[in-house]
């Protein structure tokens, strides 16, 4: 009913227009409060979708916003496409979004490799210096093979050639590598911890694109200047998330006292001095850490936050 026949109406029932108009203006003034709250509360409702569905989703590999020079760097260092569970899932997202922000997946970063046949990138507790290892690596890649293994037993340190495309690294992960860490990415090389099996990491071996495939060392998760724990206990800090069947790898060790969150990156664990190397050989462990009041006795720098040190690989 619009407003001029309720006015119509009102005037009628009371017959005369001097005792109308003030129950009238009564009931306009009451519709227009009605009908203004309705708009009011309609337009603030949409406002919140709007804003909703305008704000970037957290979750793995969606969309996070264009950045202002999008470039393939962008979508190789987001780090939630390695957090998808399905490899060739992660893949296709990837080159979703390369498609999405305008970029063929084909390009490859503008930039100028390191001068010089050394690579300087974090990993671990301390500065290392370590030897190609590509070779050794074939070697046991081959043998496994041989015999059948097809377990995921292998964590070694990927380093390119070049800065790579969106697709490169796609193929990586369809041939069933896992990236684990981004090691670096400043010196016009992609560096990254890799956790795969050895028909994915002998493919790994075969691209154009692959300059070194070394073994990613227990040793390299310790910091050499404080390695024992005076409680025993320690921070182990893993690649992935803590689940049952990991904490079951840590019970076959001996090990039975751990504070642990499931989905956490981080565990609490008392660990008996000689079977810390075996802990450390488990693909799944980044770090094992001291607590803090024993670093700090050693004066080592690294803090929780912070546990990264240098590494050197000399590639020939």
């Amino acid at each position: 009913m619009s407003i001029f026949r309720e006015l119509e109406d009102a005037e009628h029932q009371n017959g005369a227009i001097s005792r109308v108009l003030p129950t009238t203006e009564k009931k306009v003034k009451n519709i227009f409060m009605k009908r203004s709250k309705k708009v009011a509360i309609t337009v603030f409702a949409l406002a919140i979708l709007f804003t909703v569905g305008s704000i970037p989703s957290k979750g793995v590999g969606k969309e996070i916003g264009l950045p202002q020079n999008p470039q393939p760097i962008h979508i190789v260092n987001d780090r939630s496409f390695y957090e998808i569970e399905d490899l060739n899932l992660a893949a296709s997202l990837m080159r979703q979004r390369a498609k999405s922000w305008g970029l063929d997946p084909n390009l490859r970063p503008d930039q100028k490799v390191a001068i010089g046949n050394e690579v300087q990138f974090w990993v671990g507790g301390q500065y290392l210096s370590i030897r190609d290892g590509t070779d050794e690596i074939k070697e046991r890649v081959e043998a496994d093979i041989s015999i059948g293994v097809n377990e995921n037993t292998y964590l070694v340190i990927f380093v390119s050639k070049r800065g790579l495309s969106v697709d490169e690294v796609a193929k990586i992960l369809e041939c069933g590598n896992r990236v684990v860490d981004l090691l670096c990415s400043e010196t016009g090389r992609n560096i990254f911890a890799i956790a795969g099996n050895p028909k994915s990491i002998q493919a790994l071996l075969e691209f154009n694109f692959t300059a070194s495939v070394l073994e990613y060392l227990p040793e390299y998760k310790f910091n050499k200047k404080c390695k024992i724990s005076s409680s025993g206990w320690y921070d182990l800090q893993c690649f992935v998330s803590v689940t049952k069947t990991l904490e079951a790898e840590l019970r076959e060790l001996g090990i039975d006292e751990f504070n642990s969150t499931y989905k956490s990156k981080t565990i609490e664990v008392k660990i008996r001095e000689e079977v810390l190397d075996d802990v450390a050989a488990l693909w799944w462990v980044r770090f094992i850490m001291p607590p803090p009041e024993d670093w700090m006795k050693q004066g080592s720098r690294f803090s929780k936050q912070a546990v990264e040190n240098s590494v050197f690989i000399a590639l020939s």
